[in-house]
């Protein structure tokens, strides 16, 4: 059943911070999921897995000692045909907002 109130919603992506990035992303190679689009270094790198559905994993390199070896979920994404119908809602009140709505493109604002 499709969403009423913002059209076109979907899942787009979960962000998951690791305490080791290249163990998870040997972890996640090996479910079958692929490296779509990678940027930064160190523990600013950061990349998107593709799972086979055109869904994403984004996977943070910045974890320490507080995150399992497989990682930490950090935010749960979902892309819309229009952004400024979904912020609408927020305007009128109907859903709370902990965190300011991006408008961004393969997970980069």
């Amino acid at each position: 059943m499709a969403n009423t109130k913002i059209k076109g919603i979907h899942y787009a992506h979960a962000a998951i911070v690791a305490k080791d990035f290249d163990k998870s992303l040997e972890f996640y190679k090996a479910l079958g999921f692929t490296p779509y689009v990678t940027w930064g270094e160190g523990r600013g790198r950061i990349m998107l897995l593709d799972i086979g559905d055109g869904s994403k994993i984004e996977l943070f390199a910045k974890g320490g000692d507080e995150y399992a070896v497989n990682g930490k979920l950090l935010h749960l994404a979902f892309a819309v045909e229009n952004v400024d119908d979904a912020k609408r809602l927020f305007d009128i009140g109907q859903v709370d907002l902990t965190r300011k709505i991006v408008n961004s493109v393969a997970g980069r604002s």
